[in-house]
């Protein structure tokens, strides 16, 4: 069934068992069902506010309070030479700032760092970083936390007996040229629900799996599908055929590969109806383009004129390519004006200040 689904050429049989895989009572009853069967399973949806939505209801529903965790920035400015006068730092604050601000709305940019951790005891997690291969802690090992204190939270790991504690951890990322941040962070996220280009690599029991019309890329569905080690752990919120796109590209190098090594196997059709949306939006775009091609005025011809000597060294100087400026997308949006608390400590968010060589940004600890 996977092999058609990955190829983009699911039959009716395949249609027909995905559509017996859906259910009809909510999503948070049927989460706790399969949580109180033993095997606490994973929600996988395809956009990122459709996961955060989820994870804080549930948390909302554990008896024990939610616990919200700020990372610590620590900026270094040192490489920064324009930084001379008072008015230069209170100009690279707030450029600091604003960076870090876009920066934070996908924690990828900071190693899957969270900027602000929300965590209750019960909850489950997903480590997100190697702490111990030979332990089993490794970067996707899912648990449900157990304590949490201010320096380190103890998590129940699935594939282990004992508990584990789990430490902040410290990365290095360069949000502009010469500056750095270091950012200090437990390497935990909420595992209660996650993306299905985050769950990549899993292997997984039990799936709540969205393959709605919000199944935006080629592959997704067969992504998701493919984490759940049998059709039994597979439970679906609903089910769209449309959401079975695949990428032609593929199928065109799968023909490649296959044309290659392995003659004797089939050639797949490559299909016309995947990623109609992109080739759709490509069409609107491209039209009045052309159209607008048509009524422009022809090109100006520059004047023939003598050469100076100085011309050469202009014309060099025009012609030295550029370098491209460095752009950095987002695609989480975190909120980050919230206090937190944890095991009734509490402390007041500190402004960020720039003090050559080093810049303490961010509120650090524990706050509610």
């Amino acid at each position: 069934m996977l092999d058609k689904v990955r190829h983009g050429f699911p039959d009716d049989e395949t249609l027909a068992t995905l559509s017996e895989r859906v259910f009809s009572t909510p999503i948070e009853k049927k989460f706790k069902i399969l949580q109180q069967g033993g095997n606490s399973p994973v929600c996988l949806f395809p956009k990122v506010n459709m996961c955060k939505e989820f994870n804080e209801t549930m948390l909302a529903n554990l008896p024990s309070p939610t616990i919200k965790i700020r990372a610590t920035n620590l900026i270094d400015g040192t490489g920064n030479i324009h930084v001379r006068r008072k008015k230069d730092d209170d100009d690279f604050e707030k450029k600091v700032e604003k960076k870090l601000k876009e920066l934070n709305k996908d924690i990828n940019n900071f190693g899957s760092l969270e900027a602000k951790l929300k965590l209750a005891v019960g909850a489950r997690v997903m480590l997100r970083c190697n702490v111990n291969v030979e332990k089993g802690l490794v970067n996707g090992a899912l648990g449900t936390v157990q304590a949490i204190l201010q320096t380190r939270i103890t998590v129940n790991f699935d594939r282990r007996t004992d508990p584990c504690e789990i430490e902040k951890v410290k990365r290095k990322f360069m949000v502009m040229k010469n500056v750095f941040v270091y950012r200090s962070q437990f390497p935990l996220i909420s595992a209660l629900a996650v993306t299905i280009h985050k769950c990549q690599g899993l292997s997984l029991d039990n799936a709540i799996i969205d393959l709605s019309k919000n199944v935006f890329s080629a592959g997704m569905a067969y992504v998701a599908l493919s984490r759940v080690r049998t059709l039994s752990g597979v439970h679906l919120t609903c089910f769209n055929p449309k959401s079975l796109m695949v990428s032609s590209c593929s199928i065109k190098e799968i023909n490649r590969l296959r044309q290659l090594y392995r003659p004797d196997l089939p050639q797949y059709a490559i299909p016309t109806d995947c990623g109609s949306r992109k080739r759709t939006l490509t069409r609107t775009i491209e039209e009045p383009q052309a159209k607008n091609q048509k009524n422009m005025p022809p090109p100006k011809v520059a004047r023939d004129r003598r050469s100076r000597p100085s011309d050469s060294k202009n014309n060099d100087k025009a012609n030295c390519p550029k370098k491209p400026p460095t752009v950095i997308t987002n695609n989480n949006n975190n909120d980050d004006s919230d206090d937190c608390v944890m095991m009734g400590m509490s402390a007041r968010a500190s402004n960020l200040k720039y003090h050559p060589p080093m810049l303490l940004l961010e509120k650090h600890g524990v706050m509610h």
